[in-house]
């Protein structure tokens, strides 16, 4: 009984209430509220929110990934959850993952805008490959002073010259015991043919590609080692005509096995978890004086 005194009391909102709270302005008419988001984020929400008058989803691959990445920061901003499901479940098919490596960044700006949302919307599976783009591709952008790194927070321009090194240490002591990775000037491997074929390269010391190529396969290896590695698994072995059967099998299942064993230490070299200020920075020293 008093719940619905209570309720029947209330006043109704009247003209002047509603001029006073901002909702109508003195000519009756309501006012507008002005949006902080892009608008190409907010019209790509309507259409997938609103009913749909066509056959055709209103996301898809074809959205393209950028536009994506924005219905994915503003349905999260508004607690959309099903539209963001939607549009990570996308940008899972499209960009690169610790689960799906494949190569879709083309450039640094391609990347720094993926770290970027990571850090805002807290996505952190699309951090790793990000980064990497930045640790092996035109390393003249690894620069300290170069413009694309100086866009980056403090911590992950630090982080990109740390991976880097992680990153080479790994595949040095995943590839030197190889027999495909000898030391430059070693021409014969640690172990011979297990076949004991004398018509296999391995089986006399030889190698998959002239001792006079090491260097260049090592540098490929340590710039780029998914790459290299891809290349000479799924590509390089059709053209190793010297190699048996045999040794042509666990040349391509090592290489490949070695692709898992750094893509699954890539997500411990490139995470947010070792971060303790929003966005990768300190605060600033004002705020730090005042806390204290």
């Amino acid at each position: 009984m008093e719940l619905t005194l209570a309720f029947a009391e209330q006043k109704k909102p009247t003209y002047a209430d509603a001029l006073a709270s901002g909702r109508i302005d003195a000519f009756g008419v309501a006012s507008v509220v002005q949006l902080d988001d892009r608008a190409a984020d907010f019209g790509l929400l309507l259409d997938v929110i609103l009913p749909q008058t066509c056959t055709t989803a209103p996301i898809s691959k074809k959205t393209g990934w950028y536009r994506l990445l924005g219905l994915a920061q503003i349905s999260q901003k508004y607690g959309m959850g099903d539209v963001v499901s939607q549009a990570i479940a996308l940008l899972e098919e499209i960009l690169p993952t610790i689960e799906r490596p494949h190569r879709a960044i083309k450039n640094p700006v391609d990347a720094i805008t993926i770290i970027r949302w990571v850090r805002n919307c807290k996505f952190h599976q699309f951090l790793p490959m990000a980064l990497y783009y930045l640790v092996t591709e035109g390393w003249e952008f690894n620069t300290v002073s170069s413009q694309a790194l100086v866009s980056l927070s403090t911590r992950d321009q630090l982080r990109v010259q740390r991976g880097r090194a992680q990153l080479q240490a790994t595949v040095i002591r995943l590839a030197i015991t190889r027999w495909e990775n000898c030391p430059i000037g070693n021409s014969k491997p640690e172990k011979a043919c297990p076949d004991r074929r004398f018509t296999c390269w391995m089986g006399y010391g030889g190698k998959v590609w002239p001792s006079r190529a090491n260097e260049t396969r090592w540098t490929n290896l340590l710039l780029r080692p998914l790459e290299e590695l891809r290349m000479r698994a799924d590509c390089e072995v059709a053209t190793v005509r010297d190699l048996c059967q045999s040794c042509q099998k666990e040349f391509v299942a090592a290489n490949r096995l070695m692709i898992s064993d750094i893509i699954k230490e890539l997500g411990t070299y490139f995470t947010l978890e070792d971060e303790s200020f929003e966005f990768g920075a300190q605060p600033a020293p004002s705020s730090v004086s005042k806390q204290a």
